[in-house]
């Protein structure tokens, strides 16, 4: 509240790259393993993704930071920051499968599961985190919008000699509508992606469906930045049905990653023959859970309407 477009995104990015920079060093630590470098992991995935949101969905605030190609679904900010994600994904797609896999079969009755978090991935990770043009990645952002900062306190300058009375306290507080019309336009154009495919799902092919589940991160991510320019009770409202409906999908898109792992392993694994079998099924009944939570959140206005 209060505050311009560029000054909005100047500290959104200032907080996700805290994140990004003090997970990344968590990471690189050679100590950091087992539960703590799972963590780490996902909070350092979060932190690239909401820095990725912000230079997309609200680009035209910042355009200096901004990376081209801001209209596709996941712009890269550069290619060390690309291939860190995608080894932070590996990472945590390993994971994800001993957690999803494990249990059905050991019930089976397999006592290694199908896919084990590798000392290689890890090292591969911790390299990726440590290389030169990812934290120049992160460092060149950082001036970037501390110099921005450093413009708008000087644009402010003059403000600040005003006495205090010249305006209460509610008034400075409030947001000025540019400000909610350039966070409006963002979020609409984002919303109007989602709901599109979101519409017809279960008719979509694997790749399409993985996309909507990306687009509703994408939404959540955008819509948490802004909630404080629209009325409070319709955003906590709509932000509850998108993280059901976001719930669903990823349990869904988990089974459909399992599925494409399994695929690459032997057939005469029986492990890896049950678990097809399991996922195959669960294929059915995940999708199906998709369709109530995405009806629910569909319906809904948005807050920002």
């Amino acid at each position: 509240p209060g505050q311009t477009p560029r000054k909005a995104m100047t500290l959104g990015l200032q907080g996700t790259l805290a994140a990004w920079l003090a997970n990344a060093a968590q990471i690189a630590d050679a100590g950091s393993q087992g539960g703590e470098r799972s963590d780490s992991v996902h909070q350092l995935r979060v932190a690239l993704r909401r820095t990725r949101v912000l230079l997309s969905v609200f680009a035209d605030a910042l355009p200096e930071v901004s990376p081209q190609g801001a209209e596709d679904l996941e712009p890269p900010l550069e290619d060390a920051v690309a291939q860190a994600f995608r080894d932070l994904g590996r990472y945590r797609d390993q994971d994800v499968l001993n957690t999803l896999i494990g249990g059905p079969l050991h019930a089976g009755g397999y006592s290694l599961p199908p896919l084990a978090v590798t000392d290689d991935a890890g090292a591969g990770l911790s390299a990726s985190v440590r290389s030169l043009a990812f934290t120049d990645t992160a460092l060149r952002v950082l001036l970037a919008t501390a110099s921005a900062a450093e413009d708008e306190a000087s644009a402010a300058g003059p403000a600040l000699h005003n006495p205090p009375s010249v305006q209460s306290h509610a008034e400075r507080d409030r947001p000025g509508p540019s400000l909610r019309r350039w966070a409006r336009r963002g979020l609409a154009r984002e919303w109007k992606r989602f709901a599109r495919d979101a519409k017809h799902f279960a008719a979509l092919e694997a790749d399409e469906q993985h996309r909507v589940r990306k687009r509703a991160k994408r939404l959540r991510y955008a819509l948490d930045f802004t909630r404080s320019l629209f009325p409070a009770r319709r955003v906590e409202r709509f932000l509850v049905a998108l993280a059901k409906a976001q719930d669903a999908l990823g349990v869904y898109t988990d089974v459909l990653m399992g599925q494409e792992h399994l695929r690459r392993r032997p057939l005469d694994d029986a492990a890896a023959a049950f678990a097809r079998g399991w996922l195959s099924a669960r294929r059915e009944v995940t999708l199906k859970a998709c369709e109530q939570p995405l009806r629910r959140l569909l319906k809904m206005p948005p807050p920002w309407g």
